[in-house]
């Protein structure tokens, strides 16, 4: 409901009157049971909740229009009324998560069950019955893992993901919604790049969830702007690649990066867009001849590079400590349906060390690379080489080859302590 008043101005008899009659109402707001009512606090991001605008409470309004104060608070979010952005209570729409300065908010998520995560950089709280918020409950979910980069947080199901200092957490939220910041990270295979990442600036990351893909662009090595998309496949539950550009030398391409990531289009043009500094659009996964073309200066035309890529597999040890004898390998190979494909193929053995070159896929198969559209399957002796583990490496030459299956053969070598006679 609402509540008016009458100008005491025009009106000076029974409010039944013909001048009450005819007057104008004059109507009231409502009335703030807290210290009042104030505008939106100038905050650098907000996240859509529950029909209200959730932000950082760095900034009070002052009483000259365009004015804020810094209030010296890195940890507190406040809560608009609902579906009224410029209006905020702060007794009962502000909430404080820790009293240090240590720890401070990253990000917001407006998750399930009326519930909303706050990710701080050493902490993540949760504030559930936002619906009546003099009601509402601020709980810890954890302190043993923070997010430091607000846009890598990204929902898929019952699981939210986001980039942490010890690589990206993919954690589930059941029941009372417990985490523990002890889990094992979704990126400790990756996790030689995770390191990788310039920290002085990994708060920059950005992630979209699309085709059942998280991809996440970081800084990796010296770069200040992100320059390499992480991509991790929810099919497989594995990462399946690290995306750069490459310049005519083959080595990483300085003058392009990724400032976003955006999922936008229709029908066949919908996909994951990359955004660079300087305003440029360029569709990821679209181009199957195995060449990307980029845009590096504003009004010049795009530039087509190769794309140098190759596979590492997991270093296969027959779930024993013994030293082994590899054998021979097998490995399943397609070409896509446009172009042909040829790749060098090399082992690596661990303990003791070597490299062992094993020829190109086109050797295998009399010489010729492999027609668009087909499949084959080659076989190949590695020679009785010894090693604690061994992996495979495929560095492609042409095409954009499917790696369907690779199997290696071995055996545990001799096991006696003793010399053999």
């Amino acid at each position: 409901g609402f509540q008016f008043v009458l100008d005491s101005r025009t009106v000076t008899t029974h409010v039944n009157d013909g001048n009450s009659l005819l007057t104008d109402p004059i109507f009231t707001k409502r009335v703030s049971v807290g210290l009042g009512f104030t505008h939106m606090p100038a905050p650098p991001y907000a996240t859509y909740h529950q029909r209200r605008l959730v932000m950082p409470f760095k900034y009070s309004v002052d009483a000259i229009k365009g004015q804020y104060t810094y209030r010296k608070i890195l940890d507190e979010v406040i809560i608009s009324d609902i579906i009224d952005s410029d209006t905020y209570d702060e007794i009962y729409s502000q909430y404080r998560f820790n009293a240090g300065t240590a720890d401070y908010t990253v990000g917001l998520h407006s998750f399930s069950d009326n519930s909303l995560l706050v990710f701080n950089r050493n902490s993540i709280h949760t504030v559930q019955n936002t619906v009546n918020l003099q009601g509402s409950v601020a709980k810890l979910l954890t302190n043993e893992v923070g997010c430091v980069a607000r846009k890598s947080i990204i929902q898929v199901g019952n699981q939210v993901i986001f980039l942490s200092d010890n690589g990206v957490y993919g954690t589930q939220f059941l029941d009372e919604y417990n985490l523990r910041g002890t889990e094992t990270p979704m990126s400790e295979a990756i996790n030689e790049t995770i390191n990788r990442i310039n920290k002085d600036h990994w708060e920059e990351s950005r992630a979209v969830y699309f085709d059942n893909r998280y991809y996440l662009a970081v800084p990796l090595d010296n770069a200040q702007r992100n320059n390499a998309i992480l991509i991790f496949n929810f099919l497989n539950s594995q990462w399946e690649s690290i995306d750069m550009v490459a310049d005519e030398t083959g080595g990483v391409n300085k003058e392009w990066d990724i400032e976003n990531l955006i999922v936008a289009g229709n029908g066949s043009a919908r996909g994951v867009y990359a955004i660079n500094q300087l305003g440029g659009i360029h569709k990821l996964d679209t181009r199957l001849d195995g060449r990307d073309r980029v845009v590096t200066s504003i009004g010049q035309p795009a530039t087509t590079y190769s794309v140098p890529a190759s596979i590492t597999t997991r270093q296969y040890t027959l779930g024993a400590m013994d030293r082994k004898n590899w054998k021979q390998f097998e490995m399943h190979v397609e070409s896509s349906s446009t172009n042909t494909s040829n790749f060098d193929i090399s082992a690596e053995t661990e303990n003791p060390d070597s490299d062992i070159p094993l020829q190109s896929l086109s050797d295998y198969i009399s010489g010729d690379s492999l027609p668009a559209g087909e499949d084959v399957s080659i076989r190949a002796r590695i020679g009785n080489r010894r090693g604690y583990g061994i992996q495979y490496t495929i560095n492609n030459t042409q095409g954009r080859p499917k790696i369907r299956a690779i199997e290696t053969n071995g055996s545990i070598s001799f096991r006696s302590t003793q010399s053999a006679e």
